[in-house]
């Protein structure tokens, strides 16, 4: 159930992220465009605002250090199941690592 939880929490913030620096970019005063790569700028659709930059910014912040925290938990469930079931049909790191061809 955890490694469910946490895969599609993963999804989510994958998603959530960019968007979220989307719309703290688009909300700065000082801003000239929302950059996007090596792509011409982004249209700004939110209006300028400094108190819902400073919430998306927070927002943007948070949702990163989740999923950094999603993928430490998400390699720690991988070893667990490497090392404590490995007599188990979960034996997840070689199915990871032999090859597909």
């Amino acid at each position: 159930m955890l490694s469910h939880a946490t895969h599609r929490l993963m999804i989510a913030l994958t998603v959530l992220i960019p968007l979220l620096g989307y719309a703290m970019s688009s909300s700065f005063t000082q801003s000239d465009g929302v950059p996007f790569f090596f792509l011409p700028h982004l249209p700004e659709l939110l209006p300028k605002n400094d108190a819902a930059f400073a919430v998306f910014q927070a927002l943007h912040k948070y949702a990163a250090y989740l999923l950094l925290a999603c993928i430490g938990l998400h390699i720690a469930g991988t070893l667990k199941h490497h090392f404590e079931d490995r007599n188990g049909p979960t034996d997840v790191l070689p199915r990871m690592w032999r090859s597909r061809a």
